[in-house]
């Protein structure tokens, strides 16, 4: 029945015959079903994007992270500002200011990556994380155009936090610093 409701459609001069895979006899169609559950859960959350209150900011940090691993700089820049709201002086604050700092070095906002770096040391980093944000902040010095700050950071970072930071990076521009 299904094949034969199907209008011919015209591709290159030749007639196709567009048919919708049938499902076997007393199955329901997996895919349609799927599709419209997770259009229902999506739509279902209710959360705002508004993360300023401590009920919705795990959604926002939720989304946040997703644009971060999806390499969507500008959301994820926007989700991680709305994730810290006014209250910065959470355990996950820190690594919420660098990767909103890491967000704007990706969009070429020096300037944004320096203030979410330094607030993120503010915010007193485990010591891996602050390793991860000395080296960040020498990038951010370096994209501002201080190669003299930045390499005063990248020591600092090799000094302080040398095991637990990619010292390939951090000697690396180090040495272009050097150079300029």
């Amino acid at each position: 029945a299904a094949r034969a409701a199907c209008q011919p459609a015209q591709v290159r001069g030749r007639s196709i015959r567009l048919v919708a895979p049938a499902a076997a006899p007393g199955r329901l169609p997996v895919l349609p079903l799927l599709v419209a559950l997770l259009i229902a859960v999506a739509g279902c959350t209710g959360t705002p994007r508004n993360g300023g209150d401590a009920a919705t900011r795990p959604h926002a940090l939720d989304r946040a992270e997703a644009a971060f691993l999806a390499g969507d700089w500008t959301s994820a820049a926007a989700e991680y500002r709305a994730a810290l709201g006014e209250d910065d002086d959470a355990a996950w604050a820190a690594g919420a200011w660098y990767r909103l700092g890491v967000a704007h070095l990706k969009l070429g906002d020096a300037a944004g990556a320096r203030d979410a770096l330094r607030r993120a040391e503010d915010s007193r980093p485990d010591a891996e994380l602050a390793g991860l944000v000395r080296v960040a902040r020498a990038d951010a010095e370096r994209a501002s155009g201080d190669p003299g700050a930045a390499a005063e950071r990248y020591r600092a970072a090799l000094a302080e936090n040398g095991e637990r930071i990619r010292r390939d990076h951090a000697l690396y521009h180090l040495a272009l610093c050097e150079r300029s």
